[in-house]
């Protein structure tokens, strides 16, 4: 089974291509577009969030929270060195401060449409 999903711009009928709100995103932070990959990943982590259905309000509250709540993220920090922990927490806050910053700008901007689909093996 898929997850999948399409963003629509606010007011409008067609889905917006991944890409093209990627340069949308990329002008609203200031960085360049990358032809390569989408900025700052935002597709592995915050694609993957609304392919399984969750609103942007819900996304936005786990990248606004203290990653000290999340404890598979403490359960790791713990593995590291105190300097690595730090330096982890502080790449984790900086990281969902641009990922908040992104999902603020969705919001404002898109709806969204996700679903599942099932797939069956051609036995023939």
């Amino acid at each position: 089974m898929s997850h999948v999903f399409e963003l629509y711009e606010k007011g409008k009928n067609e889905p917006i291509p991944f890409v093209e709100i990627d340069k949308e995103i990329c002008n609203h932070l200031g960085v360049e577009p990358d032809n390569e990959k989408y900025a700052y990943n935002w597709m592995d982590s915050l694609g993957t969030f609304l392919a399984l259905g969750m609103s942007f309000n819900k996304i936005l509250k786990f990248y606004t929270e203290d990653p000290l709540k999340d404890t598979s993220f403490v359960r790791w920090l713990l593995t590291l060195s105190k300097e690595d922990q730090e330096k982890e927490l502080q790449n984790r806050k900086n990281t969902d401060e641009v990922f908040a910053k992104i999902v603020i700008f969705l919001r404002k901007n898109y709806k969204v449409r996700a679903w599942r689909e099932l797939g069956f093996a051609n036995k023939g």
